[in-house]
């Protein structure tokens, strides 16, 4: 189950802009001056747009609910809208805390975060640049997703990622075999 809200970015109001939004133009939220802006395309894409990177870089973020001890895997397919660049942070309810994240600037790709949650709520941060100091950036997001990869057994199921795997053993000619059904 995917524990980010609105993930297919039909609108931006479950995402935060870090900046004090300053004005909002065909769809975009510009803030920093009007040096940085963001946009929920409506088809499960957000674009994120930055003048140069020298001005500023454009900052999403969306507190999800936890549990202290789980690990957890964020996944995104960043696209490249004209030299954009991106990272993405998982943190406590402090921006000050890390708990994971891609290292640094990456350029467009396939991201992916594992953390282990220290409390119940975490925070998914997106940031999005310029790859140059004199020309604009454009990075999209799509197919954003958090999941829970711990593992709870109780009475012989298996949960992993919340979906329910029963495990049955079949005896056949003296072969221990292992029946997976899968249950949503």
């Amino acid at each position: 189950m995917n524990l980010i809200k609105n993930p297919t970015s039909g609108r931006r109001e479950s995402w935060t802009v870090k900046a004090p939004q300053s004005s909002f133009s065909d769809g975009w939220y510009y803030s920093d001056n009007d040096n940085t802006a963001v946009k929920a395309n409506g088809d499960g894409t957000m674009d994120m747009w930055v003048k140069n990177n020298q001005l500023g870089i454009a900052y999403l973020y969306q507190p999800v609910q936890t549990v202290p001890g789980h690990r957890y895997q964020f996944t995104a397919t960043v696209s490249d809208r004209g030299n954009g660049k991106y990272a993405v942070l998982a943190s406590n309810n402090s921006p000050n805390t890390g708990l994971g994240g891609t290292g640094g600037w990456q350029l467009p790709g396939n991201a992916s975060v594992n953390f282990t949650a220290i409390s119940r709520s975490s925070v998914i941060n997106l940031n999005a640049s310029s790859q140059s100091a004199t020309a604009a950036g454009n990075t999209r997001f799509s197919n954003v997703k958090l999941v829970d990869l711990t593992e709870l057994w109780i009475c012989g199921l298996k949960i992993t990622n919340w979906e329910l795997l029963i495990y049955t053993n079949l005896y056949k000619h003296g072969n221990n075999q292992r029946i997976n059904l899968l249950l949503r």
